[in-house]
Parts: C-alpha cells; structure tokens; sequence
C-alpha cells in the first residue's frame, strides 16, 4: 500500500510501547487506553477500507484543503484555471455504460448568501437534457453535522455542510442501447454538499443513478428485459458509507495543513 496508508503504524506502535511502560497507573486506566487505542487503529482501518489517497486539488486553489475521496471514484489530479470550478470524479470501473455514481468537487471563492450560491451551481453542474428539479426534503436547505470516520488528532470535530438535493434526466452516453424512434434517458439525483471556511466554499457533489425510477422509464419506453439487465444497482449502504467518510475528512486552512503533513510526513505543496 501507498505511502499514506502506513504512516500511523510507527506512531500507533510507539502508542502502544508508551502505555507498556511501567507509570504507575492503575490496571483500569492501562485498559482504557488499550481500548481506545484499538479503537482507533479500528476507525484507521475502516477508513482506508473506504476512501483512497487525499485528492490532489488544482495548483490554482489558493486556500488548502484536505479531502480524501470514495475508492468507487477516480479523482484526476488535473489543473483547472480560475478559482470557481468543478472536477469531475468519475466511477472507477469505465466499462459500465451507465455509472452508479460519481463525484463532484470544487473549491469557490464567494460571499454572498449561500441561497444564491446553489442557484449557481445548479445552473453549473451538469444536469443533462432538462432542467433539474429540486427535492425539498426534511434535510434540504440545513446544516447538516458529519463526523469523522478517521482518527486524527481532530477526529471529533464535526464537518458542517448545506445540502440540497436535484433530480435529472440525462441521455444515454457510450453504447448502451437505444431505439431511435425512442430514446431512453437515465433518471440521476444528486445530493451537493456545501462547506463554508469564511469566504471559501468546498462543494461536494454526488450524482446517483436513480435505478427504480430509470428501469420503471424504460420499461414505459418497450425496452427488452435484456436492456433492463444492463442498468448497474447501486449499492446504497457501500456509497453512504463512503459518502460519510469522504466528506468527514475534510479540512480547510491550517487544519488541512496538519492533516497533510500527519498523512505524508511533508507541508502541504
């Protein structure tokens, strides 16, 4: 495994040694600190299980920021002019015609409120054909508190996000069939995270295929069962596990700072 992926084994080995140590304390503070100590290596592994290296964020960002993304997507460490965009982070496997899910992220410079804000980045995200439509939902328009699934230092710090939520359609891509006289769009919901540090604002956007509603479309449509079988299932519990973990690793500013330096050994480029 890379680089990041061992780095807390000398420290976590070096935890373990301090607490052998003869201190004086009692059995029952010993225990405790075993216990939490495995606990943590335990929040480590889960982590790595489900995220991949901290993405490599454009040499164009001028505020530093630490994410790691889901291991179902690839995050390309691409250059992108001006301080107002988003990267596209697609499914990891590139033979699937329709994908399960992808990922969105971006870092915007804006102060203004927040309501106009996601009115920009709905008319920027790319929602296909038709217009997205917005789900007002008991979570949509709120705050909502993520908590780490890692164990660094500030591991207890909440992540706070505004979410909203929009439904589209989108036109087939690549060879997955189509009846000319009768196209058959995919239904896709997507959920967009926003994370404000003063003037900054990380976007995370997730775009999810909405199976039931895209099978039930085409079914109207006279698609053949055969069709029917190449609609990927997305794994709902596998992507809110991720999902979870990769906005709860989030850090901007000097806490990304120290979080790149605990992952890497180095400052932040």
């Amino acid at each position: 495994m890379v680089q990041g992926a061992w780095n807390w084994l000398p420290r976590a080995a070096g935890l373990i040694l301090v607490m052998l140590l003869p201190t004086g304390c009692g059995v029952g503070i010993y225990e405790e600190r075993m216990r939490q100590t495995q606990e943590r290596l335990a929040r480590l592994d889960e982590e790595d299980a489900l995220l991949a290296e901290p993405f490599a964020w454009p040499v164009s960002v001028a505020v530093p920021v630490f994410l790691r993304p889901p291991r179902s997507v690839i995050c390309p460490p691409l250059p992108v002019p001006g301080s107002d965009w988003l990267l596209r982070c697609p499914w990891a496997e590139t033979n699937t015609p329709v994908p399960p899910w992808e990922m969105f992220v971006g870092v915007y410079a804006f102060s203004g409120e927040l309501d106009r804000l996601e009115v920009i980045l709905q008319d920027e995200l790319p929602l296909g054909q038709a217009n997205g439509q917005r789900i007002q939902e008991p979570l949509a328009l709120r705050e909502t508190v993520f908590t780490r699934a890692g164990a660094r230092p500030d591991d207890r710090l909440p992540v706070m996000y505004r979410r909203f939520v929009v439904l589209s359609e989108e036109e087939p891509v690549g060879s997955m069939p189509r009846r000319p006289s009768s196209p058959m769009p995919s239904w896709f919901r997507w959920e967009v995270y926003i994370h404000a540090a003063e003037d900054w604002h990380v976007v995370v956007a997730f775009k999810v295929l909405d199976r039931e509603a895209t099978e039930r479309f085409w079914a109207e449509r006279g698609a053949s069962a055969s069709e029917l079988r190449r609609l990927p299932v997305v794994d709902r519990k596998l992507f809110g596990r991720q999902r979870d973990a990769c906005l709860a690793t989030l850090r901007v500013g000097e806490p990304a700072r120290r979080a790149w330096r605990e992952w890497t050994g180095s400052p932040l480029p």
